[in-house]
């Protein structure tokens, strides 16, 4: 069975890492992201998730305000395909 919130939260505190959590809306862009979380302090990110021709999966994470090329990810990460193509669920 999956890890949930509470167990994730849990094994922080057991490691001694103070959390805090701040629930909001979901957001799809960064433009949507800045607008509930913007007034927050720190770099807000954007997590990628794609898979490639051979289904070779990548997260890339990135402050949300940056641009990705695909082509020259692709080339970066070694993916069999260009472009990516985003993987969703």
């Amino acid at each position: 069975m999956p890890a949930t919130p509470d167990d994730l939260f849990a094994r922080l505190t057991e490691l001694g890492i103070s959390t805090t959590t701040l629930h909001h809306k979901a957001a799809f862009t960064y433009d949507e992201l800045a607008a509930e979380v913007g007034h927050l302090p720190g770099v807000s990110v954007k997590n990628l998730f794609f898979a490639d021709a051979k289904k070779k999966q990548w997260l890339v994470v990135t402050p949300g305000e940056r641009r990705i090329d695909l082509k020259k990810l692709a080339g970066v990460i070694g993916a069999a395909r260009r472009p990516l193509v985003p993987r969703s669920g």
